[in-house]
């Protein structure tokens, strides 16, 4: 068990956007959102999972926990400049009943969520999902749809955590929107103007070429510079060359060789002894392999089962803040082309 301590594995606060979490998990997008933006503070988030609280209490002190985003009546909470969105993906994922986005669904929140948006109007939205959104039930076109009647703009790119060197693919979708530049009639634009990054698959099915899914693999900051942009999210030592593992990889050596120099810690032993007696998977080995510094989820006094749940469910902070590093530079060009537009 790690010795760190609950303020040792605090986020930080510091100059740079407020930030609105909702469907919050361990956090992982936050700190991937906080990090790409250069800091910022956390002024409120939203998960009404017991355990999934418990975490949040011991990662974010004073952070209060709205709880059911469902039941919020957003005309009372604080505005924010961003808000950041990882809505569950049990209806839309290969793992789930593939319902899609609908009422009554646990993706159904997604509806709650556009009520929040068109109510605390933030500067940016960040949302994450898993991969299928792009091509089950209309998911996709569904959120950009809603954005795009609650006024808002979007780009959006598919980001795999083995893109910054996590040695698995975990690939999820990612999007950042904006509210939308007044036509010059001075009505919002009622049509979606999303647009993929320019190193984004397009939409498609799980079987699309592995030849163009490497043409198209994702170019933008180093997992280095990714790595340091996290550490300055979360308190606690630098990355540096981690002693070797004890551990035979074998045939997958090389990616968790890698993965080791970018967080600069060892890797766990992939098992624990269990119940029974026999090898069962370590939570350490999941936190790790999720980027997280040891102890962000262990050390919370959970059941085994509940501490692989919430990581199972999170994402990589440094897969997040680089899709979101790479969305503000499409944000920043899409504002810089409407700008020559207007002046023409």
């Amino acid at each position: 068990m790690s010795t760190r301590t609950a303020s040792d594995l605090s986020v930080r606060s510091s100059p740079g956007p407020v930030l609105g979490s909702l469907c919050t998990g361990y956090g992982g997008l936050d700190l991937g959102v906080l990090a790409a933006f250069g800091g910022g503070r956390i002024a409120w988030c939203a998960d009404p999972d017991p355990q999934v609280q418990e975490v949040l209490a011991a990662r974010m002190p004073g952070v209060p926990n709205l709880g059911d985003l469902r039941l919020v009546d957003w005309t009372t909470v604080a505005p924010v400049d961003a808000l950041a969105v990882g809505f569950p993906c049990q209806e839309i994922s290969a793992a789930g009943q593939r319902k899609g986005i609908t009422e009554g669904t646990r993706s159904g929140v997604w509806i709650d969520i556009v009520a929040c948006i068109r109510v605390l109007r933030p500067q940016f939205v960040i949302v994450e999902n898993v991969a299928a959104l792009r091509w089950r039930n209309g998911g996709l076109h569904r959120v950009l749809g809603d954005l795009a009647e609650a006024g808002y703009d979007a780009v959006w790119r598919s980001v795999r955590a083995s893109d910054v060197d996590a040695p698995h693919r975990r690939e999820r979708v990612f999007l950042l929107a904006w509210p939308a530049v007044s036509d010059t009639a001075g009505a919002r634009r009622r049509q979606p103007r999303s647009r993929r990054s320019h190193s984004t698959p397009c939409p498609g099915s799980p079987g699309e070429s592995a030849r163009r899914r490497q043409r198209d693999a994702c170019s933008g900051p180093t997992s280095a510079k990714i790595q340091a942009q996290v550490d300055a999210v979360i308190q606690g030592r630098s990355p540096s060359t981690p002693p070797p593992s004890r551990t035979s990889w074998r045939v997958y050596s090389d990616v968790v060789g890698r993965w080791e120099h970018s967080t600069g810690r060892a890797t766990p032993h992939p098992t624990v002894p269990g119940t029974h007696g026999g090898p069962v998977l370590s939570p350490a080995f999941v936190e790790h392999l999720m980027g997280l510094r040891p102890g962000w989820v262990t050390d919370v006094p959970l059941l085994r089962v509940d501490h692989l749940r919430i990581l199972g469910n999170g994402v990589v902070p440094h897969q997040a803040a680089h899709a979101v590093t790479t969305l503000l530079e499409d944000f920043h060009e899409a504002m810089h082309a409407s700008a020559r537009g207007r002046v023409a």
